[in-house]
């Protein structure tokens, strides 16, 4: 959410309901990833490779989807919902970024990424049919 918060400039303060959307669009995400990990339980690049040597320790759930793309992707969809135009490509280049940065890194897969974006992108319709988004949506437009 930092990252986010730094782009559009925005905190708890300045902006509460954006605050509190992006936090539950940042749950949603976690465990829906969190579930599939647990369904497929692929290893990472590093537990396969033990050379590869990522510089920060590799978390101890499995790999795939990735859960940062998922996070990432999801919380651009619905920061998009409220942003003005002009703020869209930014957030889809920071949702890419942040899923690149982990393949990077050593602790995903291309695939893990393309798998969170997927699941972002069907976790979306889900995540906007519930009232408490919708009204945090409403609110949050207000905002910017």
């Amino acid at each position: 959410l930092d990252y986010w918060r730094a782009i559009l400039s925005f905190s708890r303060n300045s902006h509460p309901a954006t605050f509190e959307l992006a936090r539950a669009a940042l749950k949603v995400a976690q465990f829906m990833a969190v579930r599939f990990k647990r369904k497929y339980d692929f290893p990472r690049p590093s537990q396969l490779s033990p050379a590869l040597m990522p510089p920060i320790d590799p978390p101890g759930h499995a790999s795939y989807p990735s859960g940062h793309a998922t996070e990432s992707y999801l919380l651009s969809a619905v920061m998009k919902l409220v942003m003005p135009q002009e703020a869209h490509a930014p957030l889809d280049r920071m949702a890419e970024r942040v899923a690149r940065n982990r393949e990077v890194l050593g602790l995903h897969y291309p695939r893990d990424s393309m798998a969170g974006e997927v699941l972002a992108e069907r976790a979306l319709p889900f995540f906007l049919a519930c009232k408490t988004v919708t009204a945090l949506i409403k609110e949050a437009k207000k905002e910017w």
